[in-house]
Formats: C-alpha cells, sequence, structure tokens
C-alpha cells in the first residue's frame, strides 16, 4: 500500500486507521460487574485483575494478530466462557478471512493487539449480519463497548492535550526590521 494524502471519507478495504491503539486498551470494561455490594475503588481492582487473567489465558502475541489486511469475512462466532464461577463472563472467538485470503481465529482477548482498522471491519460485519440473524446482537454490542472505549479514550487524550496548550499565550509577531 502506498500512502496517499486525501480528505475525503471513503470505504475501500485498504483505508487504514491512522490511530494506535490506547495502552489503556487492556483495561476497558469488559465483563459485567460481579461485585456490586463493594465500593466502587474495590470492584475497579478486582475488575482489572480478572482482565489480567483473562488476557494472560487468551490473547495471542501480537505478531499473530497485527495485520494491515482488514477482515473480509466472518465464517464462524463461538460463545466462550472465561470464568466458571461468573456465568456472564462471555467472550466471543471469530473465525475470520483477511484480504490476504488468510485464515485465523481472533477473540476478544486480541482487541487490544489488533489493528483498529480490523476491529471496525468486524464490527460492520457483525453489524450486517445482526440484520439477518438475531444471534448476532451480543458479539454486536462487545465489539461495539469496545470501539466506544477506544474513541472515548482518543477524547480524553484530545481534552488532555488542549488543556496543556489552552494556558500557554499565543506568540506575539514583531515587525521585520529593516
Amino acid at each position: 500500500m502506498i500512502p496517499v494524502e486525501t480528505y475525503q471519507v471513503s470505504d475501500v478495504e485498504n483505508v487504514q486507521l491512522d490511530l494506535p491503539l490506547s495502552s489503556f486498551a487492556m483495561y476497558y470494561m469488559r465483563f459485567p460487574p460481579g461485585w456490586v455490594q463493594l465500593p466502587e475503588y474495590v470492584q475497579l481492582h478486582k475488575e482489572r485483575a480478572c482482565l489480567d487473567v483473562f488476557f494472560r489465558k487468551y490473547a495471542q502475541p501480537r505478531e499473530k494478530e497485527w495485520s494491515l489486511f482488514v477482515i473480509r469475512s466472518i465464517s464462524n462466532i463461538k460463545a466462550r466462557s472465561f470464568s466458571k464461577e461468573k456465568k456472564k463472563a462471555e467472550f466471543y472467538s471469530y473465525d475470520i478471512r483477511r484480504t490476504d485470503n488468510t485464515t485465523t481465529t481472533i477473540s476478544e482477548a486480541d482487541f487490544p493487539l489488533m489493528n483498529p482498522a480490523g476491529i471496525l471491519a468486524l464490527s460492520r460485519h457483525l453489524d450486517r449480519l445482526r440484520d439477518t440473524n438475531v444471534r448476532m446482537g451480543p458479539p454486536y454490542i462487545d465489539v461495539s463497548a469496545f470501539m466506544k472505549d477506544y474513541l472515548c479514550e482518543f477524547g480524553r487524550l484530545d481534552v488532555e492535550l488542549y488543556s496543556l496548550y489552552k494556558d500557554t499565550p499565543e506568540p506575539v509577531m514583531k515587525p521585520p526590521t529593516i
């Protein structure tokens, strides 16, 4: 792929998002809180510990998951359970085919290591499948929730950068000396 400067939005398979994933992508709230009776800061600590175990157990290496080739199709979706004591701790794995005709299996544990364009393409495919198959609703909701958290993280970064520069005085232009 050759980078081309453009200002128009297109829906071509080779267009890539120029946004890296946040370093906090691992800690987007993935499972519903199961510790409602505990204070919020304790719930957050337990949720992060649960997510650490989840990613250590199910995530594949970045070299296997990062790809510039966008997801072209989904051939199978499988619901899997992460924890026996938390019945709501369900996640999905997807058998996918990319634009270079390679097939692989990814799961939600791989999202923080994937190219954001691949996650967006997966969300679009699930949205189309959800129109014809009601069972595609929960996987679509999970992928959309991940993308929503991802975009909110970028919004937060943008606000932080703005707050750094908003108090900086504008440079005063001096007339040129002749």
